[in-house]
Formats: structure tokens, C-alpha cells, sequence
């Protein structure tokens, strides 16, 4: 069992992918089982305010395109305040840092950008 985070916001969304997610295609919305096919409607009734925190845990045996797949779901729900974790069977969990801007594809992409900032 992984023990969803809490900030103390009762309003907080906890999605947790587990390491079956990519043969059952469900994850558990604040504990509640739910088809990834039903999960856009599920978060587009879960509130009303982007601001609201929602937690992503995935476990570390998911692929990238699970991550992405998630990513993109919430971001057309309109979710502003998202925060993702990967976590391990030892229960120890990685945040993942988002703040940099996209780059074009390159096996040499330069120094890091600041956040907020395009290197383009």
C-alpha cells in the first residue's frame, strides 16, 4: 500500500499510477479506483478551481508515455497547481522538476535554462 501525501489542503487531489497501470489502464483518484477512460470526466466534476493541489505518484516501473499520458489529461482539465512523484517498492519517492522550457531536439542541448525562461 503507498501512503498518499498530504499539505494539509482538504481539497487536495491524490492520483496514484501503480506499477500494473499499463495492463489494467485504472488508477486510484483520492483512493477510488477509476479506467483511465473515465478519468477526464471524474477530474472535470472533482472542482472547480485550477488552483486546487493535486499529487501524481507513478511508480518508478511506468514508462515515460504513462507520465506524459497524465501530464497532458490534467493540463486539459486546466489543473495549475500539479505536483508529480515517482516512487519506489522501498516507498522512497523522487519529485519530478518541471520548470524548464522545451528545447529542440539535440544530443548537445546547451546549459540548462533558468525556469521561466526559453531558450529559444
Amino acid at each position: 500500500m503507498v501512503i498518499l501525501p498530504c499539505l494539509g489542503d482538504d481539497r487536495e487531489i491524490a492520483i496514484l499510477l501503480d506499477q500494473n497501470y499499463a495492463k489494467t489502464l485504472e488508477v486510484r483518484l483520492n483512493g477510488e479506483v477509476v479506467r483511465s477512460a473515465n478519468l477526464l470526466e471524474k477530474l472535470s466534476v472533482a472542482t472547480e478551481d485550477p488552483q486546487t493541489p493535486v499529487i501524481v505518484l507513478i511508480h518508478e516501473r511506468l514508462r515515460f508515455v504513462d507520465w506524459d499520458a497524465i501530464r497532458g489529461l490534467l493540463d486539459k482539465v486546466g489543473f495549475l497547481n500539479v505536483r508529480y512523484f515517482v516512487y519506489s517498492k522501498s516507498k522512497m519517492m523522487t519529485e519530478l522538476d518541471l520548470p524548464h522550457a522545451a528545447v529542440e531536439f539535440s544530443t548537445h542541448p546547451g546549459p540548462l535554462s533558468k525556469p521561466g525562461k526559453s531558450s529559444f
